[in-house]
């Protein structure tokens, strides 16, 4: 069997007629700056394997003659910059060639947008942007290596972007059967205006601290319930904004959640997206937090603590980057992020019966977590206040819940976002109703399920 690969980089760019016509003129210039500098000055010995103009920066792709020059040039940032008259350009390694990433002026930059970038994926998988080079960046975020993602970056750097693009590429690619969004903004929600009634939402976008610890609650109490049944759909992806805004208001019992759900979610499909404009390890829950997201997507930082911090790798030059998307995937590739205009957000599919309420108010996040950690007793004492049953019926469920899984043949997904119940509960719910059908159906009423709504 063909083994899955996770992220696809890096392949050869496609001649494109014209794009760099309007810096011709610009790009000799550099190139003869930069032959005297590694050739005459310092023996290097290169030819151009490829030129490409992207967003913010143009690349020059160098095959170098002798392998031994590597180390030379790539320590020649600061000195190419200066013979160029430009910013410092990253200079790295990609496969069998050198790229000096030279950044471009500002009256020079192209916005890349989503209508642009062809072949993108579906699924599980996250088309980001593309690299310099011109080649689409995907990732896979079923992938233990993808499965949770702290997004990093300053005010203007593309990290509502990039954290916006995910959601959107979920929503777009999945059924909400498939795929429940949890959407946490520790700024009040503004971020999330796209999604208000996206159908994919598992609850109406979270902006109050309070709120938040509800949320998480649930989606820690939902991971022990699927541990228990072997459940892993529909994959919930928590996403969390300004995340330190959170831990700021509500401290230990935020950080503790995140915490269970960064280490028991992926094996039961629940996944965690944080982001933050300041990636210290106490401003995102603590250093098992940090060692539990594998992902790291950094946009421009403030110093090279932060970014050290914030792509798991020292001397990644997060700090130098150009913002508007420009980032780093784990320490390492460039890439630009899409930008998602207002017309893309239209595309969403929308819930024309109101957005779902999860009920956070009976949970109690200390409960749940003895519970996580093996130290409670029966789940459903321990995780919400005692529930009077009746004698004659299995479950706590009303009436209307019942007739409507039966008038609808309802799956356990559609029935949780329903009701806001947890799998157990709405598995219970959904045998129940199918039992209800059959003996009404034994009796002599007719019913005749419609689709889900």
């Amino acid at each position: 069997m063909e083994k899955r690969q996770t992220v696809n980089f890096w392949k050869r760019s496609q001649p494109q007629p014209g794009k760099s016509q309007e810096l011709a003129p610009l790009v000799r210039n550099w190139e003869q700056r930069m032959f005297a500098l590694l050739t005459q000055q310092n023996s290097v010995r290169f030819s151009v394997a490829d030129k490409v103009r992207a967003s913010q920066v143009f690349v020059f792709r160098l095959l170098l003659h002798n392998p031994n020059d590597l180390g030379k040039v790539l320590a020649m940032a600061e000195r190419i910059g200066l013979a160029l008259g430009t910013d410092s350009p990253r200079i790295v390694r990609q496969q069998s060639v050198v790229e000096v990433q030279i950044p471009l002026s500002s009256d020079l930059h192209r916005v890349l947008t989503l209508h642009s970038i062809k072949d993108r994926r579906d699924g599980l998988w996250v088309t980001l942007g593309q690299t310099p080079a011109g080649k689409n960046v995907n990732v896979d975020l079923s992938s233990p290596n993808y499965c949770h993602a702290l997004i990093a970056g300053t005010s203007g750097s593309g990290k509502t972007v990039a954290q916006n693009l995910v959601a959107w590429s979920l929503a777009m690619g999945n059924s909400p059967d498939d795929v429940m969004l949890l959407l946490i903004d520790g700024k009040g929600g503004v971020d999330w205006w796209g999604f208000r009634e996206v159908a994919h939402l598992g609850h109406a976008v979270i902006g109050e601290p309070s709120e938040a610890v509800g949320a998480l609650t649930w989606v820690v109490k939902e991971i022990g319930e699927r541990g228990s049944s072997g459940q892993i759909e529909p994959r919930i992806f928590v996403v969390v904004d300004e995340v330190y805004k959170l831990l700021e208001a509500k401290g230990d019992v935020i950080a503790r959640l995140i915490q269970q759900i960064t280490a028991l979610g992926r094996s039961v499909g629940v996944h965690l997206i944080a982001a933050t404009q300041y990636p210290l390890v106490d401003a995102i829950g603590g250093g098992l937090v940090k060692a539990n997201l594998p992902f790291r997507l950094t946009g421009r930082v403030l110093n090279s603590q932060h970014a050290n911090i914030a792509t798991g790798v020292k001397n990644s030059g997060a700090e130098k980057l150009l913002g508007r998307g420009d980032c780093l995937v784990n320490g390492e590739h460039r890439v630009q992020v899409a930008l998602i205009q207002n017309r893309d957000f239209g595309l969403l599919p929308r819930r024309h019966n109101g957005v779902p309420q999860i009920d956070f108010a009976s949970l109690d996040p200390d409960r749940v977590l003895s519970v996580a950690a093996g130290n409670g007793g029966n789940r459903d004492s321990v995780y919400t206040e005692p529930i009077v049953r009746s004698s004659n019926i299995p479950d706590p469920f009303e009436p209307e819940q019942v007739a409507w899984a039966v008038a609808n043949g309802a799956g356990i997904g559609t029935l949780k976002r329903r009701f806001g119940i947890g799998s157990t509960k709405a598995t219970r719910l959904r045998q129940f109703a199918a039992e209800m059908l059959v003996e009404w159906q034994r009796i002599g009423y007719e019913v005749r399920p419609t689709v889900p709504a």
